[in-house]
């Protein structure tokens, strides 16, 4: 079995069991205590990015959204303990003016040479679904219609992750020191211009980061013991996703099939480092149960 497959399966069964606790969770204790218990479902939408350490390349907010459960623990009428599980998708697109490098490899011929090439106008598209474990405490006001802040810290677990690239052009060349000659082409040895590239879709092999949560809006009751909120959030990653991979050239020579380059996320280069998961926007929330 693939071990990606494999992983990625074993996180969906995570999803799936965290959900089916957080219901069980809060129908117990809905049944036990209407007040001092809340169970939600919740929604949000808006703008995420994953923000790089970086100067080469640009970064822009896409729209998302996400979806979850949610389950609040009373402490009185103002203070409540907050615990959810939310699936969020990130889009992350990256762009590069131009990229240029070169490293020793080998040929077809077993042959030594510097390998050089130089990318125009890369733009990057990333994929990521996670769920996060946001743990928050939350203060409220008092009365029917009330004003409510909370503010915590969240474990996000990547499920998924993907990216694919375009390039307007790509040239590469050879050098040989033993002979002292570069060579430009032929196009099956690696070496030439390649027009208007685009990469199959890849994963990427990101692990567990933290972020810091805040939230802040108007909590309405709409029926007995049940409330709207509506609110706006910003999710603000603390530790950068980790990643094995992260020195590797963007292009890599394939001396098997020199003429098949290996392409590389721009997070695996040291072009974009530390990524971090970011997130603002406006969330909605309906209760059962609480104050």
């Amino acid at each position: 079995m693939n071990c990606k497959s494999a992983n990625t399966r074993k996180r969906h069964i995570i999803l799936i069991k965290t959900m089916i606790f957080l219901s069980i969770c809060s129908l117990t204790w809905g049944g036990y205590s209407q007040k001092s218990s809340e169970f939600s479902v919740q929604a949000l939408g808006g703008f995420s990015y994953v923000d790089y350490e970086t100067q080469q390349t640009f970064t822009a907010p896409e729209r998302n959204w996400g979806l979850g459960l949610g389950y609040g623990f009373y402490l009185n009428e103002n203070w409540s303990l907050q615990l959810a599980g939310i699936y969020q998708k990130y889009t992350a697109k990256l762009s590069v003016a131009k990229i240029e490098d070169q490293y020793q490899s080998i040929d077809l011929e077993q042959e030594n040479f510097v390998f050089q090439f130089e990318a125009q106008r890369l733009k990057e598209q990333q994929q990521i679904g996670n769920i996060q474990f946001p743990l928050s405490l939350q203060w409220q006001t008092s009365g029917e219609t009330k004003f409510y802040f909370r503010a915590g810290a969240q474990v996000n677990l990547v499920l998924e992750a993907e990216f694919d690239q375009a390039i307007d052009f790509l040239k590469t060349s050879g050098y040989y020191p033993q002979y002292e000659v570069t060579l430009d082409d032929p196009l099956f040895m690696g070496f030439g211009r390649f027009d208007d590239v685009k990469t199959s879709k890849k994963n990427l092999n990101w692990q567990t980061t933290y972020s810091a949560i805040f939230e802040s809006g108007i909590k309405s009751e709409v029926y007995k013991n049940q409330h709207f909120y509506i609110g706006l959030f910003l999710n603000y990653g603390l530790k950068g996703l980790k990643t094995a991979d992260k020195n590797n050239p963007l292009v890599e020579y394939q001396s098997k099939k020199p003429d098949a380059f290996k392409w590389n996320s721009l997070s695996q280069t040291p072009l974009a480092q530390n990524a971090r998961l970011m997130s603002y926007g406006i969330k909605l929330r309906y209760a059962w149960g609480g104050f």
